[in-house]
């Protein structure tokens, strides 16, 4: 009976999904994530400058749609992990690149995940307001010390983080492209029978 049960899983999921690694809509996994991580770009590139932390901190809609392709992006992560270490797939990966995918995911789940993103925007988000409180009285301050001066220091700290956060979602996509094809259909059958 045991069989007979496999057999008809290992059909079930062969008929399920026509083509290998791709998702039931037809989309290659691949392809999915490299949309997520062009759409996180413009986010990124939005946010890094004063107006679009603004509209971040005020906009709950922009706020949700930004977390929603955050959290997306780092489920794909947390699935590649789960395969790379689950001892029951093969993957044919170099030994180097993965060490390399293993570091990458490691690096988004710790210091770049969803959590320590919402506490690093929640914090700019406070700075801004403070910044605009004082805004009168910074205006007659010199140098870094004046209101200009506090934005450039502010933008300069959004740009670090999500130069980083940018890096490593490429450096994802990179590594995500590097796995065969064929071993995808493993993430598309988790990303999809959740």
């Amino acid at each position: 009976m045991k069989i007979s049960k496999a057999i008809t899983i290992i059909l079930f999921s062969t008929f399920s999904y026509s083509a290998i690694g791709q998702d039931p809509e037809g989309n290659v996994v691949e392809d999915v994530y490299d949309e997520l991580t062009e759409e996180w770009q413009s986010y990124s590139d939005e946010i890094k400058h004063y107006r679009g932390l603004s509209e971040f901190c005020s906009n709950a809609e922009f706020r949700d749609r930004v977390f929603l392709v955050l959290k997306k992006l780092h489920h794909y992560d947390s699935l590649v992990l789960d395969i790379i270490n689950d001892p029951l797939y093969t993957l044919e990966i170099d030994p180097k690149e993965y060490r390399q995918t293993l570091n990458e995911i490691y690096d988004l789940e710790t210091r770049y995940s969803v959590k320590a993103f919402s506490v690093f925007l929640r914090e700019s988000c406070h700075k801004r307001k403070d910044l605009e409180k004082e805004k009168d009285q910074l205006s007659n301050g010199i140098g870094m010390y004046s209101y200009d001066g506090q934005i450039l220091m502010l933008e300069t700290d959004l740009g670090k983080y999500l130069k980083h956060l940018d890096k490593k979602f490429i450096s994802m996509r990179d590594h995500l492209h590097q796995i065969h094809p064929d071993q995808l259909k493993q993430i598309v059958d988790l990303v999809y029978n959740d």
